[in-house]
């Protein structure tokens, strides 16, 4: 019910939502982070195959259609990256998802809503614990160039694990005065 992941039992929520009072108000993740998607986000992430994208923004698209047009949000954004990873990797895999899938639905594309305020470590280096902490204040919403705050963001992200990252992006949507934010992830993995 909360972050779409799927269960085995006939709970509303998994353990990981049981356990945290997250932020964000609801969301999917579409695929399992198998062998085969990690090659694949791998292969887009660090070696520039920016044009996964187009596919991985149909399969959103097609598959969770109905649910995208249930959140109701204004605008769609995606996870931004610190300024010294954008240099290194050339672009954001998750603004360019966000923007492909705005493209496909209509839902209006707002590419600087979230900015990154310090470089992290790596979440995929750290802990359950540790990816919390690491993320503390790691982003805020940009005034300089979003004056009006949209009442609904709909946040795009290519990996749920522990859900920490999108906690803090949806932190700082409703700490800036955002009433609902809901993430679509293209992968999960174990938590």
């Amino acid at each position: 019910m909360k972050c779409g992941r799927a269960l085995i039992d006939e709970s509303e929520y998994c353990e990981s939502c049981k356990n945290h009072n997250f932020r964000f108000d609801s969301g999917r993740a579409l695929l399992w982070y198998d062998d085969y998607m990690k090659d694949s986000i791998t292969m887009y992430k660090y070696h520039g195959r920016q044009e996964y994208a187009d596919e991985y923004a149909l399969w959103i698209t097609e598959r969770l259609s109905d649910w995208i047009v249930g959140s109701k949000c204004e605008c769609i954004t995606g996870v931004p990256i610190h300024k010294k990873r954008l240099q290194k990797r050339g672009f954001n895999q998750a603004a360019l998802l966000a923007l492909k899938i705005s493209n496909l639905t209509g839902i209006r594309y707002e590419n600087d809503l979230l900015l990154r305020t310090k470089e992290t470590k790596r979440q995929k280096e750290l802990s359950a614990e540790e990816r919390f902490f690491n993320l503390s204040d790691a982003f805020i919403y940009n005034k300089k160039n979003h004056e009006k705050i949209p009442e609904s963001v709909l946040i795009i992200d290519d990996i749920l694990t522990t859900g920490s990252t999108l906690d803090a992006c949806a932190r700082a949507l409703k700490h800036a005065g955002v009433q609902k934010v809901c993430f679509i992830a293209l992968c999960t993995g174990q938590v």
